[in-house]
Parts: structure tokens; C-alpha cells; sequence
């Protein structure tokens, strides 16, 4: 990987279309690479402090693109795939808008209803306006941070190493983590979470947001082992490039013995889950792209997955077979959380209680059966955040906007012959992490968030151009 990313770094464009956006992408490439190694550090970027610092680093990441450019823009998707998420996003943008304009200064209060009948008026249909404000500058940086990875990453060299380079950048990070929790916390210090004792969080405030991060590295070195495996070379090249393969495949299994071993010790038993997922969603998903002919090779990753995962549950595993055991209760508890989330949903269902203001909207429905000794700052369901916040209508078009980049890259993934990975790359990733915000608020953190539009921007990105372009507007 840091081969290509030299061999990028020195590339001096010749002329045309190439001396216009080749370096100035390889910049911008480097710096989100950057930008995605750092986020995760301060608590995965979990403070309104720390929001912002990202809104302000990507916003300059984008002056910067423009300047590298100077003026010469031009939008490198087709414009079918471009134009409709953009404007169901600038919806969701222009929502949050509305739900701060001040109504009370023209007579219109807004009235919240508790569970107990109580009355809330507010001047704004958001609870927490300031909270709101920020919310939509991190929806604006989040298509911002996207639009910047599509457009670096419609070369596919370029698309390649970088998706090589997230993949060791959560890697990395997965070491550092088992680390740290080998050295009692000394490593990071302050950077790590201390609610969760005796489990590997990393810089992250939790556990599953931690495995969900873990879990897209492991969906990212999946496929990148399938591809090495299967490729399109022939049988002479595989001949020849065969100690290159293997020692591809040995860096890529070490990775993924880390990330396995790291979201095993989180103790996070649906990141544990989805962590197996992604391994047979990636088999199954080259079983289709290569119906005959790969039986062997599957049969040897499933089996190399399954002892790396057998062996990270013998070396770090005990604490998460002990939760296993609390499954019943907190499942109970979740529900009951669940059931209380959907009254306050019923109650405003159309223009919800304001983006970001779950944690002050909330208390109004707080009661037995769910303990008042916890604090509930989070939905603990993505989904719910999104209807609880935004109302059904525009929570919905988020989950629509990532549908419709799911069908395209299924469209890319069984259409193309030598860049299937990344389209595969970002279906594995989608399918785990939507899944995983059933029941879980990790796409909610800021780190995930810009990681998971990152793969996707680059899964799809790389056939804006050629056959498959042509196939993609036919």
C-alpha cells in the first residue's frame, strides 16, 4: 500500500484532463486518508466540540479542492446516480432549517405533549435548537466529505489504494486498542472510555461503536483477500506473482486476526455477530460473482475466518461469553427503551422534536419499566434517532439515499470484470452497518460516520467511466 501511495504521490500529470485532476486527487486523497486516521481519536469524534473541528477540517478540505482545481469542477458520476441522493440530502438539510426557525416570534409556539400529559412550548419545533444548527452543518460536511471521496475515487488505481489504506488505518487502530488494554489503559490514557472495564474500546466512547468501526476494516480485508485470491489474472501471472499473492494474503489475514481478536475483547456481542456477517456476506457475494471454479478458495478464507475467529475467542474471549449469558435482561431493557421511542414518535410524528435533541426530548416519556438511573442520551436504534428527530417523512430519506447507493453498487459488483471488490467491498459494509443500527446508535458517531461514507464513495465511484458508465445510463 504505501508503494502505490508513493508511486501516486510522484506522479507528474503530462497534459489534458489528466494534468487537471491527477495530483490535486492524489492530495485530497492523502489528506481524507489523514482526516480518517485522526477522527476516531478524541472519543471517535463524540463531542459537540469535536463536530464542529470536523465541519471546519472538511469545509477546508473542500476550499482546498477548489483552489487545487482552480475553477476547472466537473461532476465525475453520471448524473442520474448524482442527482437524486443530493436532493433528497439537501431536504434532510433544509428540515433541519425549518425545525430552528423561531415561530414563537409570530405568535406560533410549538407544543411537545409528555407521556404523563404534561405541556411543553417552545419557540422552534426543535428542542434543542443550538444542538439542531449543528446538526445540519455536520449533514452539510458529511455530503461535502462524500462528494470529495467520489470524485478522488473514480480512478481505480486510486480508489484501490485507498481502500487498501482504511483498511490498515482500522487495522492500526485495532492494534493500538489491544495494546492499550494490554498496558491497563496507560497508552491512551484520557483518549479511552473507562465505562466499560475490562473491555477493549479503544479511543471510541463505547463498545459497539468501537466494533462497528473494527467491523467495516473486517468487511474492507475480506474482499480485498477475494480479490487477491480470484483476481482476473491468468494462470501464468498467477504463476509468476505467486509469492506476491501470498504475501498479500499474510499481511490481509493479520490485519483481520487483529480486528477479530480486538472486536472479540470489546465484549460487543451484535459487532461480534456482524463481524461473522461480513465474512459470509463476502462469500456469498463472490460465490455469485464467480459461480464455478473458486469452490477451493472459498473453502480455505471460510476456514482461515474460522480459525482466527475461534482462536481471538480462546486468547481474548472470556468476557464476552460472560455477557451472553445477560442477553435476556438487556434485551428486555431495549425493548421497553424501544416501546417508549415509539410513543414519542406517535406523539410528533411529522416533524419530530429537532435534529440532535433526543437526549432533551426524551425525558418526556422516561419512566418505569426503563430504570431513571441511567441516563438515555442516545435511541440506541439509528432508525428511531432519525424518526424520533427528524419525523417519519424525512427520517426516511436518509435510509432511502444509502438504498439507492446499495443498488448501485450491486449493479456495479455484477456488471464489472476487474474492479467487482470495491463495488463488493461496499455492499458487505452497508448491509453490517445498517443492520447493526437496528440495534445500535454507531452510525451516530462521527468517526464511523465519514468511514462509512468513505467506502461506500469509493465502492461506487470507480465505473463513473467506460462500459460501465454506459451500461449504468442505458
Amino acid at each position: 500500500m504505501a508503494s502505490h501511495l508513493l508511486q501516486a504521490l510522484r506522479t507528474v500529470p503530462k497534459s489534458g484532463s489528466a494534468a487537471m485532476f491527477g495530483r490535486p486527487n492524489d492530495w485530497i486523497a492523502v489528506s481524507l486518508l489523514v482526516f480518517l486516521a485522526l477522527c476516531p481519536v478524541p472519543l471517535g469524534s463524540n463531542r459537540p466540540f469535536f463536530w464542529a473541528s470536523n465541519v471546519a477540517i472538511v469545509g477546508g478540505m473542500g476550499l482546498l479542492y477548489i483552489a487545487l482545481i482552480r475553477g476547472r469542477f466537473r461532476v465525475r458520476l453520471p448524473q442520474r446516480l448524482f442527482r437524486i441522493p443530493s436532493i433528497l440530502w439537501l431536504i434532510v438539510v433544509l428540515a433541519m432549517v425549518v425545525q430552528i426557525i423561531p415561530f414563537g416570534h409570530f405568535g406560533l409556539y410549538i407544543t411537545a405533549v409528555s407521556a404523563d400529559g404534561g405541556q411543553i412550548q417552545s419557540s422552534t419545533i426543535s428542542l434543542a435548537a443550538g444542538t439542531t444548527i449543528l446538526s445540519a452543518l455536520r449533514w452539510i460536511s458529511f455530503g461535502l466529505f462524500f462528494l470529495l471521496v467520489v470524485q478522488i475515487a473514480t480512478s481505480r488505481s486510486r480508489a484501490d489504494w485507498m481502500l487498501r489504506a482504511i483498511f490498515f488505518i482500522i487495522a492500526a487502530h485495532a492494534a493500538i486498542a489491544l495494546l492499550d488494554f494490554a498496558q491497563d489503559g496507560r497508552w491512551l490514557g484520557f483518549l479511552a472510555a473507562d465505562a466499560y472495564p475490562g473491555a477493549v474500546t479503544g479511543t471510541f466512547v463505547n463498545r459497539n461503536s468501537f466494533a462497528s468501526f473494527i467491523v467495516m476494516g473486517i468487511g474492507i480485508g475480506c474482499c480485498m483477500a477475494l480479490h487477491t485470491m480470484l483476481g482476473t489474472k491468468t494462470e501464468s501471472e498467477r504463476q509468476t506473482h505467486a509469492f506476491q499473492q501470498l504475501s498479500q494474503l499474510f499481511c490481509i489475514g493479520t490485519g483481520l486476526f487483529i480486528m477479530m481478536g480486538a472486536i472479540i475483547a470489546s465484549q460487543s456481542r451484535m459487532g461480534t455477530v456482524m463481524a461473522v456477517f461480513t465474512v459470509l456476506a463476502s462469500l456469498l457475494l463472490a460465490g455469485l460473482k464467480f459461480r464455478s471454479g473458486a469452490i477451493t478458495k472459498f473453502s480455505v478464507l471460510a476456514a482461515g475466518m474460522t480459525l482466527i475467529l475461534l482462536l481471538a475467542i480462546v486468547l481474548v474471549g472470556a468476557g464476552l461469553l460472560g455477557r451472553i449469558d445477560m442477553l435476556g435482561h438487556d434485551t428486555s431493557v431495549r425493548l421497553n427503551l424501544y416501546s417508549q421511542i415509539i410513543e414519542m414518535i406517535r406523539a410528533k410524528p411529522w416533524t419530530g422534536y429537532g435534529a440532535g435533541s433526543f437526549e432533551v426530548a426524551y425525558p418526556l416519556y422516561h419512566r418505569e419499566p426503563v430504570s431513571p438511573n441511567h441516563w438515555w442520551d442516545k435511541a440506541h436504534s439509528t432508525y428511531l434517532s432519525l424518526f424520533a428527530e427528524l419525523g417519519i417523512v424525512v427520517g426516511l430519506l436518509p435510509i432511502v439515499v444509502v438504498a439507492f447507493f446499495f443498488r448501485h453498487a450491486l449493479q456495479l459488483f455484477l456488471i464489472q470484470d476487474s474492479a467487482w471488490w470495491h463495488a463488493q467491498t461496499a455492499l458487505v459494509v452497508i448491509s453490517a452497518v445498517t443492520i447493526h443500527s437496528i440495534f445500535d446508535f454507531s452510525l451516530e458517531i462521527d468517526a464511523n460516520a465519514y468511514q462509512f461514507l468513505a467506502i461506500i464513495g469509493v465502492g461506487i465511484s470507480v465505473a463513473s467511466r467506460g462500459k460501465e458508465r454506459k451500461m449504468l445510463e442505458g
